[in-house]
């Protein structure tokens, strides 16, 4: 039998390494663990098998080799020693015994909302140093980021690091209109192979990364590559909220900022997105599609200030009226006009209830990325309901022609929203459906309500809906949300 790639490997590097087992096998690398028989402690030990020393490839690993020793940081992983042995270039970097952030979700799933702000901020502090010396990681995801014995993260594998400098625009190993990265994990201008990439490409990544901790799964993913790196190009996220209703709106506000299409949207830097990340803000806001923002702000509550807004408001309401007849509102009312209620769940299930809510505003986000659709306010719908203001009263105030409300429920392990779908003008039921999803699939949930919906409205608003194309000129099904 011939000799494994560990013994083949292993003769080369004795006596003064002892490879002990395979971690990990990457395209042109094997990844070890050793007893480095020098220093006398557990090593990792990372192969390059070379195909030439003027290769890419070759390139590459040396220069992971040459970043990693300048950047001398607490938290970037210290390559040890390095060398060349017949056909392959190696390099040593301590064991850290805790694994990796890849290995931590796929064995616990979503971490803490505390575990999560504490990893983020020791990646993003380490990323801050490499920045400040005009270096981007580009490949920052769960696989890099290892933990040591207490579970502090250290940043790793700067293969395809590159200067991010003006001078240094266009140049770098890889050629340009070449990706380079990982998909789930890519920003837009990265997908795009856009020369001109700068830090700001990492802080989109580790947004990814973020979200991934906190619901188990990067927010974009899709059958193929090609796939999904159209998502991050032209979708916005999903709803973090939906999965984790525990974690505060600030929280999801600051992913949402990191992981804008356009880089001059996102956090100066990554210490500003880590540290928006780690506060808790008292303001509420939502982005609706991919441009609009609404934030609800505290208004003043003195009586005779209450008493004033309900007397405008039915002033204004009442000329309305006097105006425009009911009948003509009725036969006017537009069924593409939808207002979109929370689905109400047990007065005790504050869980269900905030799930409810969560459910409601991503599928009003779905239904506002199609052209055949216009989704009233949810603040105003909102509003209303609460107040406890009949049906009647909605579609005085905000005319919609259909209206989504619903139920959830949660039994053996699964979660059971009942969707109607009433005419608003004559209070009629048209149509309803149960979906259902095991918990803990919030997202999927979610996918499936909103095409639902749509199935539901497509008869009523007389012509297929077609998802909006979220760039100028694009007409790709890639580009479609729905």
């Amino acid at each position: 039998m011939p000799p494994s790639v560990i013994e083949l490997v292993g003769q080369v590097l004795a006596p003064a390494l002892t490879l002990e087992r395979e971690l990990a096998v990457k395209a042109n690398a094997r990844v070890f663990r050793a007893f480095d028989q020098v220093t006398q402690q557990t090593v990792v030990v990372k192969v390059f098998f070379d195909a030439g020393i003027d290769s890419a490839d070759a390139q590459r690993f040396q220069r992971e080799i040459a970043l990693a020793q300048a950047l001398a940081h607490p938290g970037i992983v210290p390559i040890l020693r390095w060398g060349r042995e017949g056909r392959f270039v190696y390099y040593v970097m301590p064991f850290l015994p805790g694994g990796s952030l890849r290995d931590l979700i796929d064995r616990d799933g979503p971490l803490s909302l505390a575990r999560t702000r504490a990893l983020v901020a020791a990646v993003a502090e380490a990323l801050a140093f490499a920045h400040a010396r005009g270096i981007a990681h580009r490949d920052i995801k769960p696989g890099p980021i290892l933990l040591d014995a207490e579970g502090r993260a250290f940043v790793s594998d700067l293969g395809i690091a590159r200067a991010v400098g003006p001078a240094d625009v266009g140049e770098g190993i890889t050629s340009t209109g070449v990706t380079v990265g990982t998909p789930a994990y890519m920003s837009p201008e990265q997908a795009a192979a856009d020369p001109r990439i700068d830090a700001r490409t990492d802080q989109y990544a580790l947004a990814c990364v973020a979200f991934e901790m906190l619901t188990g799964a990067p927010p974009f993913l899709g059958a193929a590559p090609q796939d999904v790196l159209a998502r991050h190009r032209l979708e916005q996220p999903p709803e973090l909220r939906v999965v984790r209703p525990d974690v505060p709106a600030s929280v999801e506000a600051a992913i949402r900022r990191a992981l804008a299409k356009a880089r001059a949207e996102r956090f100066a830097d990554i210490r500003a997105f880590a540290d928006a990340f780690a506060r808790d803000g008292s303001a509420w806001s939502a982005t609706v599609g991919s441009t609009t923002t609404i934030t609800r702000r505290a208004f003043g509550t003195s009586r005779v200030g209450l008493a004033m807004a309900l007397l405008v408001l039915t002033a204004a309401i009442g000329a309305l009226l006097v105006r425009r007849p009911v009948r003509a509102q009725v036969e006017a009312l537009d069924p593409s006009r939808v207002a979109v209620f929370d689905f109400a769940a047990p007065a005790d299930a504050d869980a269900l209830r905030a799930l409810g809510t969560s459910l409601a505003d991503a599928l009003a986000r779905r239904l506002a990325a199609t052209q055949a659709i216009t989704v009233l306010s949810r603040d105003a719908v909102r509003a209303m309901h609460e107040r406890g203001q009949p049906l009647d009263s909605l579609v005085a105030r905000l005319h919609p022609g259909s209206v989504i409300e619903g139920s959830l429920a949660q039994s053996a392990g699964r979660l059971h929203v009942e969707v109607r779908l009433v005419d608003a003008a004559t209070q009629v039921l048209v149509a309803s459906t149960t979906v259902e999803r095991p918990i803990g699939e919030q997202f999927q949930l979610a996918d499936e309500l909103g095409e639902t919906v749509v199935r539901l409205l497509r008869p009523r608003i007389g012509a297929e809906v077609e998802s909006r194309t979220r760039s100028r000129g694009t007409d790709d099904a890639e580009a479609r949300d729905l």
